[in-house]
């Protein structure tokens, strides 16, 4: 067991995630060996098997990796580039063959509706709620639900917002009366919380 010592609560989650990833790894291998099949591609969605999910920490820094941090802060200042924030998209805007030609949005439900143009193209990224139903108050998709709730019907497409399936995760607690890994660092950070560190 390494000596406790006082630290910084930061360094305690960094020394957690740098020496308990390396056991991660032997997940796979271990579930195999009790005939849990690893699964091949569980992206594909079939999930079945024994894989590790993909993790939103950079490993350059050990801090939560998220859309902000991954993709607009390295940027240079751009002229080409305005964000705005505390709104929500609302509708797209289409023009000719049903291609989007805007974005609409609002700051509220009740607020006047603003709208922006694109030259090239509206890159839809709502995730599994937010796309469906950025896209049916849109007017795409099924045209008995978008009559139903008095939006126009721009493109009839069933599939819109239909079979959402959650996915089922399985997480194992045991505790142990012997000596492990998690337990020294578990007595680190406990040691360091103590001192206010």
């Amino acid at each position: 067991m390494s000596k406790l010592r006082p630290c910084s609560f930061s360094l305690c989650r960094l020394t957690a995630l740098s020496s308990i990833v390396p056991l991660v790894g032997y997940w796979v291998p271990t579930l195999s060996a009790l005939g849990i099949p690893e699964s091949p591609d569980p992206y594909d969605g079939q999930t079945w098997g024994s894989f590790v999910a993909a993790s939103t920490i950079n490993p350059n820094n050990w801090t939560r990796s998220y859309s902000r941090s991954a993709y607009i802060d390295p940027l240079p200042p751009r002229s080409n580039l305005h964000i705005l924030p505390n709104v929500m998209v609302t509708r797209l805007l289409f023009g000719n063959n049903l291609t989007a030609s805007g974005v609409e949005y609002a700051t509220s439900s009740t607020s006047a509706r603003s709208s922006v143009g694109v030259n090239k193209e509206v890159i839809l990224t709502g995730g599994a709620i937010g796309s469906p139903t950025i896209l049916m108050q849109s007017g795409v998709g099924p045209q008995d639900i978008l009559q139903a709730a008095g939006v126009q019907a721009a493109l009839n497409l069933p599939g819109v917002g239909q079979h959402l399936q959650d996915h089922v995760v399985c997480h194992f607690l045991l505790s142990s009366r012997e000596s492990t890994h998690s337990s020294h660092f578990v007595s680190e950070c406990a040691a360091c919380l103590q001192h206010n560190c």
